[in-house]
């Protein structure tokens, strides 16, 4: 291990001489100094002693090159690279050693920490963990914390690794604080606390390091590139005064300082832009991807480089300016349209300065409705490498109006933007977070950023990183700011998704983890017997709200098979309800209506040639609209064998595409799949006593036979269950449990209804049909004690606070009060 010797360290000597230099009582010496110099200089210039005022102009002279070497010499001292370094301390940044040579004492933890803490860099690290000074002060208040002896030789070597880790050439404060944590147990443990790891920590320092680290050099050390725009330079670049009617200019509000850009990742994608814009010939280049990738953020920070000649030279000092379409084509009456274009066009290859950016570039083909295609106008500038393009799309808009004018597309060369991986995108939110910050008065924790990511990740499924995040956090940020809040944490980005979405996102607490527990109970409320299909839903929902899950599957699919009407669509109902909040969350599609293979075109969309084909699918469009809800796929036996293998991806991956190559996510469904078939093969089965999981294995094999279903279709279901026929007992449950809805419906109306006990025995006997389950309870009750309570009702004999008693005499039911 390298030994840490600040002692011989060139930087610690300059930043020892510094702390001196600059301490107080120095700072007032200098100030003293300075001013009885001037006026010595002052009264010896008036008094006309020459000896006397040349003495003094010396001691003058000699003090400002004092001063002037302190400045530009002393708190200039570089470190040593990494790389190159024998002694640690020689790549310490200037000011981190100024920070260390203020603490009394290396071995104990608690004196180096505690100086930390007079940095604003690390108040904000730590900040944005979430600690608290309530926490800082506990921490301090720890005498093991305060007491435990560190090898600072040590810390510097670690400091050293998470310098290297990061790509960085020296040694800054924020790699002391984390080598620090390293090496401390209290430390450690509040941050487990506060659920922050290693590479959330890295990421928290890059936020820091974005908002204190700037270029603080003087003009003069700066390459000459970085100036701007030499006087020559400008006035090469011709007048665009029609071409700024129609413009944004991005590179005069960027300098105005009203702009910016900050750009995270992204090096291939802007290499390739870079590339294709230095040309000869052919330089305009397509950026496809949905809204909110950030293709403008691209374009922009081009800009901003440009700006600071940071590109290559057919890029350096380039004025970007953004096509307003609408300005273009305001007002213009036939011909003078292409008065305009063909007048911008002329004054941007003049001026030759220019980077055209053209947003949503389908505007110009005739996109928004008017018809108008003006892209004929454009080919020949394009073409001949006149213009520097950087023109935005979608991939649908480019498929449906750019790919489809060969010759306009040809003078494109086209990138595809993907959306950026999660630590870009958490990256990329900090950056975002502080214009959020200063537009809403709150801060932001690194929680909120990253739970941001997650459930918009998970949740807002229509929707594409970064841009979906951004406005995510912004929206949080503004409901915080209302209720008067200062500090946006992972709680209120879990509130705002649970408000949007209608389901549970919170950890599972309190009386929800009692009812999720006791889930099978709450379900037989509703649903009689089935203990294996009851048993195998509750547990998915147990497994979605407690475990992260792996894949972007959906919550759960299941395949209920078993006779019509014991129970397998009510099963549907009841999870809808308690998952999703109510009932009407369910999607529910009749697979009987796919029966062939041309319904194909309904379920997912016609394709593309076709007259309907924009208008999407039956089930596609309700689960795009829908995305938090029980589909229920009923009778999917009925479905021609083609329209099960759709499915197939919906199972295995939680995404399906429909005819226009949108996306179509399921990770926030659950899927139930019914069906009758074999239904006849479970009564018989059940009434020979055949064990539940024998009847089970038997039954996938006859259906499998058949080919009613595919062994591939079957084996993607979460969990196949037999619904078994209803005996006489549970029918009468089944009766019950109807009954009692009728009576708590009666009791909202003050009316309260007592049922005697053969009536369950009578109606379960007249109203069930062992064919259609028991479906036919529900007509029977509503045609035989419904319409005569109604009718009473009607008469004046059933009132407001009305005893109605129902009974069997005569074998009739009978009601009296």
């Amino acid at each position: 291990m390298e030994q840490f010797l600040p002692n011989s360290s060139k930087i610690f000597g300059a930043a020892a001489f510094a702390n001196l230099y600059s301490s107080v009582l120095f700072k007032t010496i200098r100030a003293l100094s300075a001013t009885v110099l001037l006026t010595l200089l002052l009264i010896l210039g008036t008094s006309g002693a020459t000896k006397p005022l040349y003495l003094a102009i010396s001691i003058v002279i000699v003090f400002s090159i004092f001063e002037i070497y302190y400045h530009a010499k002393v708190i200039k001292e570089k470190p040593t690279l990494l790389k190159e370094v024998a002694n640690p301390a020689d790549s310490f940044s200037f000011e981190t050693a100024q920070l260390l040579l203020k603490i009394p004492s290396y071995r104990f933890f608690g004196e180096v920490f505690w100086s930390l803490l007079a940095s604003k860099e690390v108040l904000f690290v730590l900040s944005r963990c979430n600690i608290s000074q309530k926490d800082l002060n506990r921490l301090v208040a720890d005498q093991q914390t305060k007491a435990l002896q560190i090898n600072f030789s040590e810390i510097a070597s670690l400091t050293k690794s998470w310098a290297e880790k990061e790509g960085r050439n020296f040694i800054d404060t924020f790699d002391i604080l984390l080598a620090l944590i390293s090496k401390s147990p209290s430390l450690q443990k509040l941050l487990f606390e506060k659920e922050i790891k290693d590479a959330d920590l890295l990421n928290i320092v890059f936020w820091a390091r974005a908002v204190f680290v700037k270029d603080s050099r003087p003009f003069w050390e700066k390459p000459p590139e970085t100036f701007g725009q030499g006087i020559s330079e400008f006035w090469t670049g011709g007048w665009t005064l029609r071409t700024e009617q129609y413009t944004f200019d991005i590179t005069k509000q960027m300098q105005k300082g009203k702009l910016s850009a900050y750009l995270v990742g992204r090096n291939k994608e802007i290499e390739q832009v870079e590339e294709i814009l230095a040309r000869s010939e052919k330089r305009n280049v397509i950026l496809i991807g949905p809204p909110g990738i950030g293709k403008t953020t691209i374009v922009y920070g081009l800009a901003e480089k440009s700006i600071q000649g940071l590109l290559p030279p057919a890029l350096k000092y380039k004025r970007f300016l953004e096509l307003d379409v609408t300005a273009l084509t305001a007002g213009a009456a036939a011909g003078e349209l292409e008065e305009r274009i063909q007048n911008l066009l002329t004054e941007i290859t003049h001026a030759s300065n220019v980077v055209l950016f053209a947003p949503e570039i389908e505007n110009l083909a005739g996109s928004r409705g008017t018809g108008v295609n003006v892209t004929g106008h454009f080919l020949n500038a394009l073409g001949s490498g006149r213009l520097q393009v950087i023109a935005t799309t979608t991939r649908e808009a480019y498929r449906r109006y750019i790919e489809t004018q060969g010759t306009f597309a040809a003078a494109f060369e086209v990138i595809d933007l993907a959306e950026p991986p999660e630590g870009e995108a958490i990256r990329i939110l900090e950056e975002a977070a502080g214009r959020i910050e200063a537009k809403s008065r709150i801060v932001v924790t690194y929680k909120a950023i990253q739970k941001t990511i997650e459930l918009s990740e998970r949740y807002l499924v229509d929707r594409v990183l970064p841009g979906k995040a951004i406005d995510l956090l912004d929206e949080a940020a503004a409901a915080t700011s209302i209720k008067n809040k200062t500090l946006l944490e992972s709680g209120d980005i879990e509130e705002l998704i649970s408000q949007k979405t209608k389901i549970p996102i919170k950890e599972a607490t309190g009386k929800e983890a009692q009812k999720l527990l006791g889930l099978e109970k709450i379900l037989h409320q509703r649903i009689v017997d089935q203990n294996e299909a009851i048993v195998a839903v509750s547990n998915a929902l147990r497994r979605a709200r407690t475990i992260e899950r792996e894949t972007k599957r959906p919550i759960g699919s299941f395949l209920f098979l078993g006779p019509t009407g014991v129970g397998k669509t009510e099963t549907a109902k009841a999870l809808a309800a308690f998952y999703f909040g109510n009932e009407e969350s369910i999607t529910r599609v009749d697979m009987s209506e796919f029966q062939d293979a041309s319904s194909l075109n309904r379920l997912i969309g016609a394709p593309p040639g076709t007259g309907e084909w924009e208008e999407g699918g039956d089930f596609t469009e309700k689960v795009r609209q829908n995305p938090y809800s029980l589909i229920l796929l009923d009778e999917i036996e009925k479905a021609h064998p083609k329209i099960q293998e759709v499915f197939l991806p919906i199972f295995d991956e939680g995404v399906a595409e429909d005819a226009t190559g949108r996306k179509i996510v399921f990770t926030n469904t659950i899927i139930i799949a019914t069906s009758n078939a074999g239904a006849e093969f479970i009564r018989e089965a059940i009434q020979q006593n055949i064990p539940l999981e024998n009847l089970k294995k038997a039954l996938l094999e006859k259906l499998q036979r058949e080919a009613t279903f595919k062994p591939e279709f079957l084996n993607r279901f979460d969990d196949i269950v037999v619904y078994k026929p209803l005996s006489p007992q549970e029918v009468e449950q089944v009766v019950a449990l109807m009954v009692n809805e009728l009576a708590a419906r009666l009791k909202n109306q003050d009316v309260a209804l007592t049922i005697d006990p053969s009536v369950l025995s009578f109606i379960a006997t007249a109203g069930y049909d062992p064919t259609y389950g028991g479906r036919p309870l529900r007509r029977y009750i509503a045609d035989n004690l419904e319409e005569k309570i109604a009718e009473k009702i009607l008469a004046g004999e059933i009132k407001r606070g009305s005893q109605v008693k129902v009974s069997i005499v005569n074998s009739e039911l009978t009601i009296s009060t």
